[in-house]
């Protein structure tokens, strides 16, 4: 691979204005509108799969969380996309560093903002 020289110093660059250059290259090739509506899509449709596979048993969707003793999540994040915008916000009816410990150990990364870090 070759990287790019400053021009003033004739030492490689970094690589962030590498992939700052190549980023901005991608990006010319769509426009923002584009990319926020494949954002609502994409965190639609994580909705989505997390409710309705580990969402909170109700009348409606019995089956989101089979068995009473099984752990499940509520989004508590507004459901308008206009007014989350790509982020889901998740309640879970377990202490969360277990959630965290075994999203770690299937590869997930998680950002974890405040409190209890397992």
């Amino acid at each position: 691979m070759i990287l790019p020289r400053d021009a003033t110093q004739n030492a490689v660059m970094p690589r962030q204005v590498v992939c700052l250059s190549v980023w901005k290259q991608v990006f010319a090739q769509t426009s923002m509108a584009e990319l926020r509506e494949k954002s609502k899509l994409l965190t639609t449709y994580m909705e989505y799969l997390l409710l309705t596979r580990h969402g909170q048993p109700t009348d409606q969707n019995p089956s989101s969380a089979t068995s009473k003793n099984r752990p499940y999540l509520k989004i508590i994040t507004p459901a308008d996309p206009e007014q989350r915008g790509s982020q889901l916000s998740i309640w879970f009816s377990v202490h969360v560093g277990l959630v965290f410990r075994e999203l770690s150990l299937r590869g997930v990364v998680v950002i974890y903002v405040y409190g209890w870090l397992p």
